[in-house]
Parts: C-alpha cells; structure tokens; sequence
C-alpha cells in the first residue's frame, strides 16, 4: 500500500488491497491512480474509489492496466469461473463413442463431412473447432483430468465431466472482471461538433428559462436538490442541482451513483484539482 502514498498523499489509508481469492460483488467507481505492484512479474495496480464510497487496491495484469487512465469509469467483481466448459462436454461426447480416445482428426473430418452442405461465413471452421478442443485439452491436462498419447490423440476420463462438476464446489477458481464503463460520451460529442462545456451551458440557458430561476455555470461550492435532466442532443447525461431557497440551479455531469441521489440534497465543490466532488451526508462520490 506504501506505493500509493506518493500517488494519491495521505487518502492512502482509506484504500484495500482487493483479495481475489474470495468472491465479492460487483462494484462501479473511478480510478484514482495506476502505478507498478510488483517489480518482478510487472503486475500492476489500479486505485479505484467505488460509487459508494469505499477504495480499492486493485492488482491487474499489464495489459488490462497500461490503457487505463485516472478518471475513467470501470466495473469490477471476483467471482467464481465454472470449471465445466462447453467444449468439454463435446470433448467427452465424442471420447464416450470412440472408446475413451479424443482423436483430433477424426473428429475435424466428421465435423467438415457434417458442415460441407451448410457453411456459415460467420462460423468457426472445423479446423477451428478442433484447435479450441486442443487448446482446452492442454488445460484439462495441467489438472490430471485428461493424457496426451504419443500419436497425437487423448485419453478422457469416462467420468471428465462429474470430475469438473465436483471441483465446482471443491476447488473453485476466483477470477477478476475489472471492465471500463464509461461510455466515449464527450469524443461523440466533439465529433459531432458539439463542445460539452458549451452543451452544458445552453442547456443550463435553456433550464433557467423552462424553471425561471438563475443558472450557475459553474459553482465552487453548491447546495440543492439533484434532479435529472432531459436528455442532450449529443447523448452526455446532466444532472441538475436545484437551490430553491435562493431560487437558482446549476446543470453538471450525471455522476455513477447518480439513482441513489436524484430527488436527495447534495452539496458538490471542487478540490484543488478541479475535481468535482458530491456529498450526500456523510458518503462522497467523485
């Protein structure tokens, strides 16, 4: 956790290393920095704050990490991945009719003798159906659960397919989904011409019209009732935080966890980074 002190100060406390050995639910946030977790293998990791307030270390895999940029919004879980596969099942179907031996070729030329009347351009060939076979046959053999005979052909287990049912619940396997969520809103936007900054404003225009209260283009500090917003021309998503009190409004950024906050007052400001920032009493969601 020390390599996040020069990334993100003293916040750094708040954060935990997220254990991708126990399953945990799906969570939406922002990456707050990226660095190096480890010298050796080059794993990486990302620094996400969650729409619910909590943050999260999370190691990642170069090539998930390396395009990520602080900022975007991403979705992440662990969970458990099946062991039983679809291929498997063809695997042992096929073993089950030929005397417990997969044969690569003997199955390519059944699958090309089945295919020659209905070739699909969108369907895997029967060359690639056998190379996916063979792929997931390499795997099953790092686990003892099939053998490679010198010919080139594989010996399956009569039972393959209870054997990976029961490592469902005796040996599950943990797996990341980290995803990115943000949806490329504002380069749409440019290439339709449409600067953001600019839509937001015409729209904050048009609102205060609609409202008859004042528009506030872009408030340090700012206390109402968040509202959503009808949508833009270019498909960015608003929000509008309602002052009644002092009759006026500004329009800003639908935020991740904008559901629970519509209808609800809010205070939004921006740190020193100009990045904004909306309380909902004791929670935060950048």
């Amino acid at each position: 956790m020390q390599r996040l002190v020069p990334l993100v100060g003293r916040d750094a406390i708040r954060y935990q290393v997220l254990d991708q050995r126990i399953s945990s639910p799906v969570s939406e946030g922002v990456v707050t920095a990226k660095g190096l977790d480890d010298e050796l293998t080059g794993r990486m990791f990302a620094a996400v704050k969650t729409s619910t307030g909590r943050a999260y270390y999370v190691p990642l895999a170069p090539e998930i990490a390396d395009s990520l940029q602080t900022g975007e919004a991403v979705r992440f879980g662990v969970g458990v991945e099946q062991w039983l596969k679809p291929a498997d099942r063809i695997i042992a179907r096929f073993a089950q009719e030929n005397g417990g031996i997969y044969d690569p070729a003997r199955h390519q030329r059944g699958l090309e003798n089945l295919d020659w009347q209905n070739r699909d351009a969108g369907r895997p060939s029967p060359a690639e159906r056998v190379e996916a076979n063979l792929r997931r046959l390499e795997r099953l053999a790092r686990y003892h659960l099939a053998t490679e005979l010198p010919d080139g052909r594989w010996q399956i287990p009569g039972d393959l397919l209870a054997q990976l049912e029961a490592r469902e619940k005796s040996h599950p396997q943990h797996r990341l989904h980290f995803e990115r969520i943000s949806v490329p809103q504002r380069e749409a936007a440019l290439e339709q011409g449409r600067d953001p900054a600019k839509e937001r404003t015409e729209l904050g225009q048009r609102f205060a019209k609609e409202l008859g209260m004042a528009y506030v283009d872009d408030p340090r500090t700012f206390t109402g009732r968040m509202v959503p917003c009808t949508p833009s021309p270019s498909g960015l998503e608003y929000v509008q935080i309602i002052d009644e009190r002092n009759h006026r409004f500004a329009v800003i950024a639908r935020p991740l966890d904008a559901d629970r906050m519509i209808g609800r007052v809010v205070s939004i400001s921006r740190d020193r980074e100009q990045r904004l920032s909306i309380r909902l009493g004791h929670e935060l969601s950048r």
